[in-house]
């Protein structure tokens, strides 16, 4: 790119992010419910420095210990006119200027542009709920994962991978696959970064048991997401007379009686499944070193996952945006079709949350049909993703080195 194109990029990134914070610290021109997760965090923010409360003891979070300088951050500052929730933007806005440096470095090593500018607008096609919920510290955390590879820095791309599995669970997900793709020379290397990453878990001590209760137990014990995949034939049922409950616990709104145990029990044998069946096409079609093909994996695992997951909320969306927009850093061959899908999957979401969900609440017909339509959009993707990776040639069939890549064996080791 010419210098004009990357101003230009730059400058397109700047705008959209200003605007995103503008209706993030003002979501009421907006609409008033998106910011309603900070009223939570700004509580448990308050209970830990301002009255003495012990994370995970007296003070239950249902998010790993990685998202505590998110929550706690804002609470800290001394400046009493800034706001929590301005203080918790203008950090997320830190975050997401992160993440696009890690795509700028990947599409310099890699050759496309296409992917930071997919990243500028996809962002914000999910509006300003991005910048008011914790999600997009670990999305960016897999880019930068995928950026330490490509650069042969394995110990630091261990080191994010664990930071962020320590933010949001799914990242780890990635660690069979991602451990496959480091060159056999270097995955000590890795399995050091990402250990060093988890030392800080040791200040918690003997409360090791309260975080996994807190956060563990949580998610483990929440049913049918109405936004899920497994609600939408359950909301088009109760729309026609079937006997079911939403309702709202875990901070969001779930399916309750009925078939709702049984489906959850087969949600999750699926998810399992799904995970594990993804995880072993990954590894059967990456060759260790080959860092453009781990970052295809990523995606297909992750759209998987969501796909066929119990719990699933509009800014999870961010997750696949990140690594989307690693993907098309190297022009690939494949996976450009379910890549492509995310454009309307973020519009439609967006349209759910917040404009349609009172109105889905009431099994409204075009919520349903808005939401069925998303969720069929995104097995699309996840179906689209699985086939070309199927259909890509196995690591023996693929010719000497990609270009893309840089050989760890000259690379800086960290």
């Amino acid at each position: 790119m010419s210098r004009r194109a990357w101003l230009v990029l730059i400058g397109a990134f700047m705008v959209t992010r200003l605007a995103g914070g503008w209706l993030a610290t003002h979501p009421d021109d907006y609409a008033g419910i998106v910011a309603g997760d900070l009223v939570g965090y700004q509580q448990k923010a308050v209970a830990i420095l301002d009255e003495g409360g012990k994370p995970y003891g007296n003070v239950p979070l249902e998010y790993p210990p990685g998202s505590l300088p998110l929550i706690l951050g804002p609470e800290a500052i001394p400046d009493q006119e800034v706001s929590y929730r301005t203080g918790f933007v203008a950090l997320l806005l830190l975050v997401d200027v992160v993440g696009f440096i890690g795509l700028v470095r990947l599409a310099r090593r890699w050759g496309s542009t296409t992917g930071p500018w997919l990243w500028v607008a996809l962002v914000p096609a999910l509006g300003p709920l991005v910048f008011l919920r914790l999600d997009l510290l670990p999305a960016v955390a897999t880019i930068w994962v995928l950026e330490r590879a490509a650069a042969g820095g394995w110990f630091s791309s261990g080191a994010a991978l664990s930071f962020g599995a320590l933010t949001k669970i799914y990242p780890a997900l990635f660690f069979p696959v991602t451990l496959w793709a480091v060159p056999p020379k270097r995955r000590l290397l890795f399995c050091l970064g990402a250990l060093w990453v988890v030392i800080p878990l040791i200040g918690f001590g003997d409360s090791l048991d309260d975080v996994a209760r807190s956060v563990l137990g949580y998610h483990a014990t929440r049913s049918i997401q109405v936004e899920s995949t497994w609600a939408t034939p359950l909301l088009i049922a109760m729309r026609n007379g079937y006997e079911s409950t939403i309702a709202l616990n875990f901070g969001a709104f779930h399916l309750e009686g009925g078939i709702s145990p049984t489906l959850k029990t087969v949600a999750n044998g699926a998810s399992v499944l799904v995970v594990v069946a993804t995880t072993i096409l990954a590894i059967r079609r990456i060759e260790p070193g080959r860092v453009t093909q781990l970052a295809g994996a990523m995606l297909m695992i992750l759209l998987s996952t969501m796909a066929t997951g119990l719990v699933f909320s509009p800014q999870f969306v961010v997750w696949l945006f990140a690594l989307g927009a690693a993907v098309l850093c190297s022009r690939p061959a494949h996976l450009v079709a379910p890549i492509v899908l995310l454009v309307p999957i973020a519009a439609l979401t967006q349209l759910v949350y917040p404009f349609l969900y009172p109105r889905l609440l009431e099994l409204d017909p075009l919520a349903i049909f808005v939401v069925a339509a998303r969720n069929v959009l995104l097995a699309t993707a996840a179906g689209l993703a699985v086939w070309q990776t199927y259909q890509s040639p196995r690591p023996q069939a693929v010719e000497a080195s990609d270009p893309r890549d840089r050989e760890t064996s000259t690379a800086v080791a960290v």
